[in-house]
């Protein structure tokens, strides 16, 4: 009996293997339990009017809720692809163990010490948001410049140092030491997670759909569309950061639109609405091409301009991530990412509805558009709940990972 009780495995020791193992497991689990904390807070006051329970240091409860949203869930999400891609482009190892959980734990009080309140708290967790990022761009980006990946390690420092200007100007705005950046840095970093994901999207999606077919199948890529995707992008994020650009920002998104159109329409294959994994994250580009149609509209229609940001944000990044997170755990932990657990079918049909209660049910249903709002948040926090009941187990579990499956 004590040779049986000495050689029985210890499922705590395991399960803190498994999470300080790779990024993924902590970040992603992380980032779906920050999206259902910041939902709730977020509906409670928005919707049940309980006007104390966010923090006051913020400038406002809805300037709290979408810096969470970006800096807080989106950067969770980014850095767990990013700690795993790495690996996975260079064959080096990123940030594992006691690293692994201090840099967690940086993200982690940056969204827990607002809650206390007050200006102090406010200072140091954006104190703790820049040691987040400056070590997330060091223990990502050293990796490719040594592992022969120069163009990765370049595209990593840029887009993680735009969201550290991002995080100083939300700061200083915030605090009142230059009128309007708060604003400014929120945008900035909003823009830099659509940028990153519509290029995760064009260099993952193709593959992916190529990958699962069962027999041979090439997507299409037109070069009309790929030469000028990013150059238009840029453009139209510069419209909406400088204000004397501004007027032309519906144009450039018009333009953006007609770009993406065409990538999807070449992506475009049957064998997508079989394989959950793959038409959840082509309807996340679908919702990033209604966004900017719904901001170029603006030219001739009174729209919300609400309503783009979450076709962005609630559509594009939450489909897009929330899809990632799905299969990168699978396929990381060395399960068949072409046979996912069933309920993520209700994950993803609920994210997704989420979204379209959002954007779509106020454009052609304005009058509704309170209990939309109030329908979506529940549903976003019932998506991120399903999630976390059915991959907690598949993130804390040890298995030894299979490459060559993320990217």
């Amino acid at each position: 009996m004590l040779s049986s009780i000495a050689t029985k495995p210890d499922r705590n020791t395991e399960t803190r293997r498994a999470l300080l193992d790779y990024g993924f497991r902590l970040f992603f689990l992380g980032a779906a339990a920050w999206a259902v904390v910041d939902m709730v807070l977020w509906a409670a006051f928005y919707t049940l009017h309980r006007y104390g329970i966010l923090p006051p240091s913020f400038s406002s409860p809805m300037s709290w809720h979408a810096h969470e949203m970006i800096y807080g869930y989106g950067m969770a999400v980014v850095a767990g692809f990013l700690l795993t891609a790495v690996v996975n482009w260079t064959g080096r190892k990123t940030v594992k163990g006691v690293p692994l959980f201090l840099l967690f734990l940086a993200w982690l009080f940056a969204r827990a010490i607002p809650l206390q309140g007050g200006a102090t708290a406010f200072v140091v967790a954006r104190c703790f948001d820049l040691v987040f990022l400056l070590s997330l761009a060091a223990v990502t980006a050293s990796p490719c410049f040594r592992g022969g990946q120069r163009i990765n390690g370049v595209l990593i420092l840029a887009h993680v140092s735009l969201m550290m200007v991002g995080s100083v100007l939300y700061a200083l705005g915030t605090m009142s030491v230059v009128a309007g950046a708060d604003r400014t840095g929120l945008y900035l970093g909003l823009y830099v997670l659509v940028v990153l994901t519509l290029v995760m999207g064009r260099r993952v999606i193709p593959f992916f759909i190529e990958s699962a077919a069962p027999g041979p199948l090439r997507v299409r890529n037109f070069r009309w569309v790929d030469l000028p995707a990013i150059p238009i992008v840029m453009i139209y994020v510069a419209c909406e950061l400088i204000p004397v650009l501004r007027p032309g920002a519906p144009v450039a998104a018009l333009l953006v639109a007609v770009v993406l159109a065409g990538r999807l329409a070449g992506w475009y294959s049957h064998i997508l609405w079989r394989r959950p994994l793959l038409w959840i994250l082509y309807l996340a580009y679908a919702w990033f091409l209604l966004g900017f149609a719904l901001r170029g509209a603006s030219l001739w229609l009174a729209l919300n301009p609400f309503l783009t940001i979450h076709a962005f944000t609630a559509g594009g990044i939450g489909t897009m991530t929330l899809g990632m997170m799905a299969r990168v755990s699978l396929g990381h932990s060395g399960r068949n990412v072409q046979d996912p657990p069933r309920s993520v079918t209700a994950v993803f049909a609920l994210i997704t509805s989420a979204a379209a209660l959002r954007v779509l049910v106020p454009v052609f249903a304005p009058a509704y558009y309170a209990v939309s709002v109030a329908a979506s948040q529940v549903l976003w926090i019932a998506a991120f709940l399903l999630f976390l009941v059915v991959y907690a187990p598949i993130l804390t579990s040890q298995v030894i990972p299979r490459k060559g499956l993320l990217l």
